[in-house]
């Protein structure tokens, strides 16, 4: 008797520690999505203004920064939209914000990206990351 219990007590281990390792690759890879976004919002005379903000929640993770630059508006999201494009799909463009999508299996992704012009100061952008399980 105390075998079964013994064996339906590993049995959940496993499960739970498998469970466990899935979890961990899934962060893994939105974190490297965070990075790799991170490093294609930063070219040219570009600076990281904030650091990445992450937080998880059941629902999702969001990760937000912002950064400062000496180009145009336009000249900026026009940049991103051109080196974002073969990844993710752009959902919707204004003169100020880029809103784009990527969906993986099991994941989908989006990204919004607003532009805050302030006359005589560096360009103020500031983007948000979430992260959805499909």
């Amino acid at each position: 008797m105390n075998y079964k219990r013994l064996l339906g007590l590993l049995l959940v281990g496993c499960f739970l520690q498998l469970a466990a390792c899935h979890r961990s690759a899934a962060d893994r890879d939105v974190d490297a999505e965070i990075n790799w976004l991170v490093s294609q919002t930063i070219y040219k005379e570009i600076t990281l203004d904030r650091d990445p903000q992450i937080s998880r929640t059941a629902s999702g993770v969001k990760a937000t920064w912002q950064i400062k630059t000496k180009l145009g508006r336009e000249e900026y999201l026009g940049g991103l939209r051109k080196t974002l494009s073969s990844e993710y799909q752009i959902l919707q463009q204004t003169d100020s914000e880029l809103t784009l999508r990527r969906v993986l299996p099991g994941d989908e992704y989006y990204l919004r990206i607003t532009a805050s012009p302030v006359s005589g100061e560096p360009l103020t952008v500031s983007v948000v990351f979430t992260a959805k399980p499909d």
